[in-house]
């Protein structure tokens, strides 16, 4: 690693280790953004200048597998997917969970929607095989 890699490594590391004094605080994903350069009188500056711990495309079906495993404990694996269509008349699957349906500004009719799928499959050392 080079030594502004292992700096912005390290910066980063230490800023998330300062969120944890914030108690009850969950994020499934992290993502901090480092800049570093030369200050105007040549010296090397870096700083953690943003962390980003939104709401992203991918958060919906975070959610809803957290959910699931939480809402039943013998649930092993689970694939969910978060969808984003384009176009009109566009319907999503049964039994997702729509977050949005309608004309965005930008983009013009879309639909966002989260699916889940339970897999049934043997864990390994969980058989009774022998």
């Amino acid at each position: 690693m080079s030594d502004e890699t292992r700096i912005a490594v390290n910066q980063a590391r230490l800023y998330d280790h300062a969120m944890s004094d914030y108690r009850g605080v969950i994020a499934s994903r992290r993502n901090y953004d480092v800049g570093q350069g030369l200050d105007h009188q040549g010296r090397q500056r870096s700083a953690v200048f943003e962390a980003s711990w939104r709401v992203g495309s991918a958060t919906g079906a975070e959610l809803m597998a957290l959910t699931e495993f939480a809402r039943d404990q013998s649930v092993q694996l689970v694939e969910a997917s978060h969808i984003v269509e384009f176009g009109r008349n566009r319907k999503p699957p049964p039994g997702a969970i729509t977050h949005f349906q309608g004309d965005d500004p930008q983009v013009g009719p879309m639909i966002r929607y989260t699916i889940l799928r339970r897999i049934e499959r043997e864990i390994p050392g969980t058989s009774n095989d022998v």
